[in-house]
């Protein structure tokens, strides 16, 4: 009996196991500005290219600030910043971050970019799903947005702090 409830036990692990750790649907984007291999949900469409890799670069520094590399923000913006040649307004902001190196003033200026990422994405995106996530607690209960490729909350103004503060305040189609 004992040993008929722990085989039970591992089966039902395994089983639990391998449907959570079920791989998410991605693609990866190569730029010629980095040897970076950028991932994000393959449902989301653009129109061009460039928008798409914006897009990647832009998940993937949120990603960077959820998980608290600082540098690796840096490595991000500085590539990203590349690609934005003819944007001078989004560019002026993502330069912004060159030489900050404090995670939450980092958190600041990420605030500021997600504004010029949702036009990008309100003129480009041509299918699948961007969330619009907001955290009412950010910058002092001010509140903050950010866009994610994926329903689930992984908060970028609080990293492990505080992971899934948030909701999900818009689905951009």
């Amino acid at each position: 009996m004992y040993t008929t409830r722990i085989k039970l036990i591992l089966i039902i692990t395994t089983v639990f196991m391998v449907v959570s750790c079920k791989e998410q649907n991605t693609k990866t984007v190569s730029t010629e500005t980095s040897k970076l291999n950028i991932e994000v949900n393959s449902e989301i469409q653009f129109k061009n290219e460039k928008a798409d890799k914006v897009f990647g670069y832009y998940i993937q520094l949120k990603r960077a600030l959820v998980d608290g590399e600082s540098k690796r923000v840096l490595e991000l913006t500085k590539n990203l910043e590349k690609l934005l040649v003819d944007d001078k307004p989004f560019k002026d902001a993502v330069s912004r971050f060159s030489g900050v190196e404090d995670i939450e003033e980092q958190r600041e200026i990420f605030s500021d970019i997600t504004i010029y990422m949702e036009n990008v994405l309100n003129e480009s995106l041509s299918s699948g799903k961007v969330y619009k996530q907001y955290c009412p607690m950010a910058f002092n209960n001010i509140g903050g947005y950010w866009l994610s490729d994926e329903k689930q909350i992984r908060n970028p103004y609080f990293g492990d702090r505080m992971l899934k503060c948030g909701n999900i305040a818009q689905v951009i189609q």
